[in-house]
């Protein structure tokens, strides 16, 4: 008896290490959403260009902006092309949004669901971080395109966000995002987007074109182009009303 008992001690001893190597446990449901803005804007304070590529039966335009941000506090969208457009600006402080045009005599609130161009709404382009907005809870596993996948149900903070709930899928071993699904607050599937490829900008890997799909009509999709990300604080009246197109 004393030998088995001392043989079971050594088999305990030999796989505890082992086990508790192999069981590693996971982030939870917000710390992976927050590993998953890492690879969209690994910065706070910042400016990066977006172009838009729309392809539809009857529309193929194209559009470029430069996107600043302000840490969690606001974050500006400037117009770049086409030329008629030059001079626009989109800012948007936590919930709120407003543009400024050359020719009004001051900021006109809009919503960030509003239509940007093609399946890009305002708050897509302007807004690079889901934890701002969001809130995360794991509700399951999955496989796409052959790749283990964890799904995140994401609710907004307030009533009045883009978008209700977002359902994601996320890589389970990089946390990179892979697929999401955007809903109205109806439970109407509005847009799905497709995080399409991965480059490196500023030494971080990130998120370099997302390519987003009507619900309705998948032929008329629309694709997000990032790059020349740059980390730097701009002046706190670039994201003030009273300041729009002025500085």
């Amino acid at each position: 008896m004393r030998k088995l008992i001392i043989k079971i001690a050594i088999l305990v001893m030999a796989l505890t290490p082992l086990a508790s190597f192999s069981s590693t446990p996971r982030p939870d449901a917000d710390e992976i959403l927050r590993r998953v803005d890492q690879y969209r804007n690994p910065l706070h304070f910042f400016s990066v260009d977006v172009d838009l590529k729309l392809f539809h039966r009857d529309e193929n335009d194209e559009f470029s902006f430069r996107v600043y941000g302000n840490g969690t506090d606001g974050n500006l969208l400037e117009f770049r092309a086409p030329a008629a457009d030059k001079g626009k600006y989109y800012l948007m402080l936590k919930d709120d949004m407003w543009i400024y045009l050359p020719d009004a005599s001051r900021p006109i609130r809009i919503s960030p669901l509003q239509r940007l161009a093609g399946e890009a709404s305002n708050g897509d382009v302007v807004r690079t971080a889901f934890t701002v907005d969001y809130t995360a809870e794991l509700t399951g596993e999955d496989t796409v395109d052959e790749r283990k996948a964890l799904v995140l149900s994401l609710k907004g903070r307030n009533a009045d966000m883009s978008y209700s709930t977002v359902k994601l899928w996320v890589a389970a071993e990089s946390f990179e995002p892979i697929q999401a699904e955007f809903y109205a607050l109806s439970g109407h599937l509005l847009k799905r987007a497709y995080f399409r490829t991965f480059g490196t900008m500023l030494g971080c890997r990130v998120v370099t074109s997302i390519e987003i799909q009507d619900a309705i009509r998948p032929d008329h999709k629309t694709v997000m182009t990032y790059s020349n990300l740059t980390s730097k604080h701009y002046p706190a009246k670039m994201f003030s009303q009273a300041y729009l197109g002025r500085w």
